[in-house]
């Protein structure tokens, strides 16, 4: 069973087919196409998930518990609809994370995911602006830049260093420094070390 469903490019959930989503067909363009292989309830309406928002906050809070584990997402619309019946409603936003086997089924659900997670946040926090996420940005390009563009690991790297400097800094010059210290050490990265601590510098063949 796991290699038909798991085997890359080859088992069900392995390959790119679209198996959630209008059962039998969708209307594109004005004109029918192929739809998906089934459909599930948070495929069809909001309401399921809406509706199962409010029991699993009740048993959140019951338990104690600040974590909510799916196995199996989908096409992550469940989690979609959870996570934005609670941040509407003003509830704290648990921990949500996912078990996925299937690499085209995570790449979706990041893709649904990803659309609202500014605006997951900006509810959560009471503030949305057009600068939201800048600050993200800029801390994730210096992180890339101090460990190397083009370098997975370096990036890894850039963020441990960074986060360390942003404490250090925090604990030594106060909270409002931290910031500070995080583009300063950018500065001293891009005037000694451009290319990072794990980055190659590029040879072009003429």
């Amino acid at each position: 069973m796991e290699l038909a469903l798991y085997t890359p490019g080859l088992g069900y959930y392995a390959r790119d087919s679209l198996k959630f989503g209008a059962l039998p067909y969708q209307r594109q363009d004005g004109r029918l196409v192929a739809g998906s292989d089934f459909v599930t309830a948070p495929e069809i309406s909001p309401l399921f998930g809406q509706t199962l928002a409010a029991q699993l906050q009740q048993a959140l809070q019951q338990t104690h518990t600040d974590t909510l584990w799916e196995f199996g997402a989908g096409s992550g619309a469940l989690a979609l609809q959870l996570l934005s019946s609670w941040a509407e409603q003003g509830k704290p936003l648990p921990q949500y994370r996912i078990v996925e086997l299937s690499a085209t089924l995570r790449a979706r659900q990041q893709a649904t995911l990803a659309a609202v997670a500014a605006v997951l946040l900006g509810m959560q926090y009471g503030v949305i602006n057009p600068h939201i996420g800048f600050l993200y940005g800029i801390k994730a390009f210096t992180a890339a830049v101090l460990g190397g563009i083009g370098s997975i690991p370096g990036a890894m790297l850039g963020g441990l260093l960074l986060g360390v400097a942003e404490a250090f800094g925090a604990d030594v010059f106060g909270d409002q420094y931290k910031d500070v210290v995080a583009f300063g050490l950018l500065v001293l990265v891009l005037l000694f070390r451009p290319t990072g601590i794990l980055g190659r510098p590029e040879v072009e063949k003429v």
